[in-house]
């Protein structure tokens, strides 16, 4: 464990978290960190790290340091369920990804499902107002989550190793929506 962090050392954090971290927490981070690319570690040895149960009585410690992993060490890591934390490969980021635009589908859906049973003509100006501005925020998620939408950046990605710019990006999903 050459490369693993120390107690001592400072440990990346987001910024709202508290400015004296958990030993719990330090210790899984120097656990987690110096796993290789899908190299797992059982929630077993997670638990005998710190002598406590990671998946039951300690796992906000385990969110914690995986959230340092992944925020500061740039370091991404998932839930085997029932068996421990494994580190994915870089090709496997592109599925993590995949799986999070779907789950966010599925959660616009909802929120205008929602909003297809609110009865508009009842509703006071200022919460027309707040109404449209949801439904128009939540249409535009939708819109840009889709299959279709990818498609449209596929064919508007530049040559390989350069990324889309947002303001092309953009651009590329306007066309791409009918009117």
């Amino acid at each position: 464990m050459s490369g693993a962090p120390t107690l001592t050392q400072e440990i990346p954090r987001p910024a709202a978290s508290p400015s004296q971290a958990h030993v719990e927490s330090r210790l899984l981070y120097a656990k987690l960190s110096v796993l290789a690319p899908g190299e797992l570690v059982t929630y077993a040895d997670l638990s005998a790290e710190i002598r406590k149960d990671v998946q039951h009585d300690s796992w906000h410690h385990l969110n914690t340091a995986r959230k340092w992993l992944e925020q500061g060490s740039r370091i991404v890591t998932e839930a085997v369920p029932g068996y421990g934390i494994r580190r994915l490969t870089n090709d496997e980021h592109i599925a993590a990804m995949q799986m999070h635009r779907r789950r966010a589908q599925g959660h616009v859906d909802r929120g205008l499902g929602k909003g297809a049973c609110a009865d508009y003509m009842q509703l006071a100006s200022e919460q027309q107002r707040a109404f449209n501005r949801e439904i128009a925020h939540l249409g535009l998620l939708k819109a840009t989550a889709s299959d279709n939408a990818g498609r449209a950046l596929d064919a508007a990605q530049p040559a390989s190793g350069v990324r889309l710019s947002s303001s092309e990006a953009m651009r590329a999903l306007l066309a791409a929506t009918p009117e």
